[in-house]
């Protein structure tokens, strides 16, 4: 996967910040806090309660997440298919067919919405 920074300009920088970091795996999830030396009760994804809380849990994985994806993808008119990173999500991103301010505002739908689960 590129890791090149991939802003959207129709979203505030944080919310790119916050997708370049994800890309990365660079948040601070349970997973990585421990991996770290933080000390935690656990690394259970507490949203859920089904597995550790890692960046493709939290985002990918999980029923939640899974649900506002494929809900965004009904809202814009575009066939969902189940991502498990970010790398397959791109693959997946790279074959929809629109103009490329559309696929650029729909890019930061996705990002808006990593950013609230």
């Amino acid at each position: 996967m590129d890791v090149a920074t991939r802003w959207v300009k129709f979203v505030p920088k944080k919310i790119n910040v916050f997708a370049w970091r994800a890309r990365l795996d660079r948040l601070p999830t349970r997973l990585n806090l421990i991996k770290r030396g933080v000390i935690l009760d656990s690394d259970i994804y507490p949203i859920c309660n089904s597995s550790t809380e890692d960046s493709s849990h939290i985002l990918f994985y999980c029923d939640m997440a899974k649900s506002i994806l494929r809900k965004i993808s009904i809202w814009w008119d575009i066939p969902w298919r189940d991502c498990s990173s970010f790398t397959d999500w791109y693959t997946w991103f790279d074959t929809i067919r629109m103009t490329s301010k559309l696929k650029l505002m729909l890019e930061g739908v996705f990002f808006i919405a990593w950013w609230h689960i």
